[in-house]
């Protein structure tokens, strides 16, 4: 088959032995005279009528300019590759590499190469000398870049990610025409530095480096007056910008990831340059206690993303940014936010900035979404005559007390009260009203507390037990009118199955479930949530998505298994019927390729319909 390949490659000028199996390149890659450094030179036929032994008659013979032999066995590249004077593409990714010939440093032509998924730790240095445009050395064992990478002017993409990278050279800087950058999931304490001066790269659009432990970035000043995308997660950084005094220029940055990190403050004017650009913000699971109020004046930001903090308020102001479609705040102690869709939030909030006067909160309760005076009344006499009801003592009542806000917002709050599996049942008996959210984030249950919430059952629409520690899905609760549900970070290691499909679902409303950040490892054969439409396994332990599982999901639109340990994807996934939104970054798979994963959604369904056989 190689040397079918072979032949064919001769009219085309590219050859494709990706996945043969090869400990070793062909020879048929220099017989009859297919490269310029054999000897073995026939005198060609010039007949028109005949056809040349290779396949291809000899005035279509093209030098070859395109070279693949990823995914093979190879354990050395054959110096004779050099001889290919045209080539412009060469790819060895995936192979069993330890060095390089100092030949390729003869292809004067090359401006793609692709080394990615080697045992690589230096390159010849020849190499830095050629025109190449994009660089992939990722998935290697480089733990230092040299000084030379600077003489590659016409660099636009460098790809080192996945390596055990301390440091980056300054000359980095020098690459002017370098648009991205991805040094993600190495061993970098701080980016390029250089006391005294300014850190100027002039073109980077896309820097990506999560993953490493990031302290520092550039100094004392940096300018990227191109950049678009930022991703700083899981680092180490404590504030941003993280150096004091550091004057770092982002004028047109759209997209800022700094989640997963130690983050206590964000600098006030960080943003200033790019509040007219700035569509998405994350700052999630970090250290703030306040709200960034300069995020107020980012009028084009689509996505915000502050969860998992300690932020005890938001600002009403935030309900003005309309073009937010997607804010998550979850895992803060916030008092009475509703969970459920940004719209919503938003509106309360806006409502917010003008409730200053008795006459418009009166006007403000009146539109609220309160039961009926006779509801009320029913609910609290079915609650106290429940078992139990009739003995709740007065330190369960005080319990869940709530505020006036919180009844206006039908929201019992018991967040943050240090509650564990002893909770008393009781306690819940004695809500005066029909609630339709119940907050029991960051608590100490390690299950949840099915018969209080058993309590509220009948009128529950949203229901939060994140952080605590949950160690089994509540599959006994019965809510019939539950559509929120979010159990992030607590100790899950699996889902609930339904065995028989004409079994009943006993969360039959159900349209989220949030199961981020716990210790899952696989989906069930089949959910028994037949009106799912988002499902969130973001951060767990998932080796492997079951196509079949997600096709009979015929509601799904939403799945998010970012930052798992999905090894591949297989292509059928794009069937599922009404999938819009698929996020699957940060998991271990090789493709799709990553620049397909950050087109989005569309992009990768495309991508896997591309591939689904048809038979």
């Amino acid at each position: 088959m190689p040397s079918k390949m072979v032949v064919q490659s001769r009219s085309s000028g590219r050859l494709n032995l990706s996945n043969q199996n090869l400990t070793e390149i062909p020879e048929a890659l220099w017989e009859e005279d297919l490269g310029e450094t054999t000897q073995k030179r026939r005198t060609p036929d010039y007949s028109f009528d005949k056809v040349d032994d290779g396949g291809a008659n000899w005035w279509e013979v093209v030098d070859l300019v395109r070279l693949v032999i990823a995914d093979n066995a190879l354990q050395t590249v054959d110096p004779r590759v050099g001889g290919f004077q045209a080539l412009a593409l060469l790819d060895l990714r995936n192979n069993m590499l330890t060095s390089l010939p100092d030949e390729l440093c003869d292809l004067l032509n090359l401006s793609i190469l692709n080394v990615s998924g080697n045992a690589l730790q230096t390159l010849p240095e020849g190499i830095y000398g050629l025109p190449i445009t994009e660089l992939n050395l990722s998935y290697n064992k480089f733990t230092t870049l040299p000084e030379q990478l600077g003489a590659m002017r016409r660099l636009a993409t460098l790809d080192a990610s996945h390596n055990a990278l301390t440091s980056l050279p300054l000359s980095l800087t020098q690459c002017r025409a370098l648009t991205h950058l991805n040094v993600a999931k190495n061993a970098l304490s701080r980016l390029v530095e250089a006391s005294g001066s300014t850190i100027i790269f002039p073109t980077l659009m896309d820097l990506d480096a999560n993953g490493n432990v990031l302290s520092h970035l550039f100094g004392d000043a940096a300018e990227l007056p191109a950049l678009q995308r930022l991703d700083l997660r899981h680092n180490k950084l404590r504030m941003f910008p993280p150096e004091k005094g550091l004057n770092l220029t982002l004028t047109v940055v759209k997209e800022m990831y700094l989640s997963h990190n130690f983050i206590g403050s964000l600098g006030d004017d960080v943003l200033r340059p790019a509040e007219e650009q700035l569509q998405t913000l994350d700052i999630g699971n970090n250290e703030l206690n306040l709200f960034p109020v300069s995020i107020l004046r980012c009028i084009q930001l689509k996505r915000l993303d502050i969860s998992n903090n300690n932020i005890s308020k938001l600002p009403p102001q935030l309900g003005n940014l309309e073009t937010i479609n997607t804010f998550l705040f979850v895992g803060n102690p916030l008092r009475g936010i509703p969970t459920g869709p940004t719209s919503r939030v938003l509106a309360l909030l806006r409502d917010r900035i003008v409730d200053t006067t008795p006459e418009i909160a009166s006007a403000t309760t009146s539109r609220s979404t309160t039961p009926s005076r006779s509801t009320i009344t029913s609910a609290a006499q079915s609650r106290a005559s429940s078992p139990g009801g009739s003995t709740s003592s007065s330190s369960a009542a005080s319990l869940v007390r709530a505020s006036a806000q919180e009844s206006a917002t039908r929201t019992v709050d018991l967040s943050h009260k240090s509650l564990n599996d002893d909770v008393d049942p009781a306690a819940f008996t004695t809500v005066a009203f029909d609630p339709s959210s119940l907050l029991l984030h960051h608590n100490a249950f390690t299950r949840a507390p099915v018969a209080a919430i058993a309590q509220l059952a009948a009128s529950l629409t949203t229901l939060v037990l994140s952080h605590n520690r949950i160690m089994e899905f509540p599959h006994l609760l019965d809510l019939p009118e539950l559509r929120y549900l979010d159990l992030s970070s607590n100790l899950l290691s699996s889902f609930p199955n339904q065995t028989n499909p004409t079994d009943p679902s006993r969360l039959p409303s159900l349209v989220e479930l949030n199961v981020s950040r716990n210790r899952i490892v696989a989906l069930p054969d089949r959910f028994p949530f037949p009106n799912l439409e988002a499902l969130l396994v973001t951060g767990n332990s998932l080796t492997a998505l079951d196509p079949e599982t997600l096709i009979a999901m015929s509601n799904l639109s939403v799945l998010d298994v970012a930052d798992n340990d999905i090894k591949q994807i297989n292509p059928r996934i794009a069937l599922t019927p009404k999938l819009r939104v698929l996020r699957i970054a940060g998991n271990s798979f090789r493709v799709p390729r990553r620049d397909i994963v950050e087109r989005g959604t569309d992009a990768i369904l495309e991508y896997l319909r591309d591939r689904i056989p048809v038979y």
